[in-house]
């Protein structure tokens, strides 16, 4: 049985960008404001967001479990063209501080017995 295991890189901006992305699609994920900093700890990311009203300026950080992250990363793939299998295990990671969707396939036969050709000649 064959095996794929795929990891696909993200800088800190393009993982900015998938949050803004899916906040735009479920508006209760984040309040409001520029995301200003993406920093990847070893258990979750922090994402620092500045809010501001009238002269009043706050910058406000939101832990994000990468559980909760792969979801985000998938969907911003899949926008931008990214091949990511349907079918295949999904989960965020960090690796030399750098946010990384992995994605492992498996090929096993939905028939794992003998398969036989059909007509031809």
């Amino acid at each position: 049985m064959s095996r794929e295991l795929r990891r696909i890189f993200l800088s800190n901006q393009e993982v900015a960008d998938a949050l803004s992305a899916f906040r735009r699609m479920d508006a209760r994920f984040l309040p409001p404001g520029k995301i200003c900093e993406v920093q990847a700890g070893p258990e979750n990311l922090t994402i620092m967001i500045e809010m501001k009203y009238v002269d009043n300026l706050r910058v406000l950080d939101f832990k994000i479990p990468y559980a909760r992250l792969t979801d985000i990363l998938v969907n911003y793939c899949v926008e931008r063209g990214i091949p990511v299998p349907r079918l295949g295990k999904k989960g965020c990671l960090l690796v030399e501080n750098e946010i990384v969707l992995e994605i492992a396939v498996s090929n096993e036969p939905a028939h794992a017995g003998v398969m036989h050709a059909v007509g031809g000649r």
